[in-house]
């Protein structure tokens, strides 16, 4: 990631990467791929975001689903809940600290 995306922190980029494989376990009508991933990355480097929080995944589901469906399946069960996840599946990914 950070050969596509330069300037990425190393822990912000393992945090994104850590979720999107969580995200792509899920039953979802569309999983996200590479260029969501990336986009997503991009975005939370303009939005000047050192890590991952709760509230910021919260706000960018968007850029990385596509179907209000799935945006509500994922949403339902928690931003909390899948930073939990993804640093339990991915322990090299650093946990959620707030901006």
């Amino acid at each position: 990631m950070e050969a596509r995306i330069p300037g990425i922190a190393g822990h912000l980029a393992e945090q994104v990467a850590a979720v999107m494989q969580t995200v792509r376990q899920k039953q979802l009508f569309k999983r996200p791929g590479i260029a969501e991933t990336l986009d997503w990355a991009a975005a939370l480097m303009a939005l000047e975001r050192p890590a991952l929080d709760p509230a910021t995944v919260e706000a960018t589901l968007g850029c990385i689903l596509k179907h209000r469906e799935d945006i509500d399946r994922v949403r339902a069960e928690g931003a909390d809940l899948l930073l939990q996840q993804a640093v339990k599946a991915f322990p090299a990914a650093p946990a959620g600290r707030a901006h």
